[in-house]
């Protein structure tokens, strides 16, 4: 299946920066790439940014849903998700820093409760809860995923896999209070 001009376009701008700091990257550079006009371009894409957003959304998105969530096991999940998002730390520092930082705060919190949710609910198969229950649990849980992640995106010192079997163990902890 052929890939549509605006995948050529991302992809280009995710290539690039994996070679350069996001923070330089051109039109031009994009543009010369992917072979296509700068009118192609600004066709798809108001600029730079809404680039860095269509990407982290589109990668993040199939991280959970095509990925992480059909693992089994809910620690390699976890790290799986997780080491996609901090593979992403460069476009997501790009996009917090630009006039998108509110679209990409919330496509990363949308993004996040969505995992959490399946994640919950995959451990939860044997435990009568009410749905805003999980809902809470899992927004709650996202919500500390996101600090972590955010404040990766300054200091850069996660450690993915200590990370998320601290996470397994609160996502457990919590779910172990309504066998009671």
């Amino acid at each position: 299946m052929e890939v549509g001009v605006k995948e050529r376009i991302a992809d280009a701008m995710y290539d690039i920066c994996c070679k350069k700091d996001p923070g330089k990257v051109t039109v031009k550079d994009i543009v010369t790439h992917c072979n296509v006009s700068r009118q192609i371009f600004y066709y798809y894409y108001q600029d730079i940014y809404d680039v860095i957003a269509y990407i982290l959304e589109r990668d993040i998105n199939k991280a959970v849903y095509e990925e992480s969530i059909q693992m089994e096991n809910p620690l390699q999940s976890s790290m799986h998700f997780v080491g996609f998002i901090m593979d992403k730390v460069g476009l997501i520092n790009k996009g917090l820093e630009s006039k998108l930082r509110a679209d990409v705060e919330k496509t990363l919190l949308s993004t996040f409760q969505k995992y959490m949710r399946l994640l919950v609910e995959k451990n939860v198969e044997d435990i009568p809860m009410k749905n805003s229950d999980i809902a809470f649990i899992a927004d709650f849980l996202a919500c500390g995923l996101m600090g972590e992640v955010l404040k990766n995106c300054i200091h850069k010192e996660i450690n993915v896999e200590v990370f998320c079997n601290q996470l397994m163990l609160l996502v457990h902890a919590r779910l172990e209070q309504f066998k009671k």
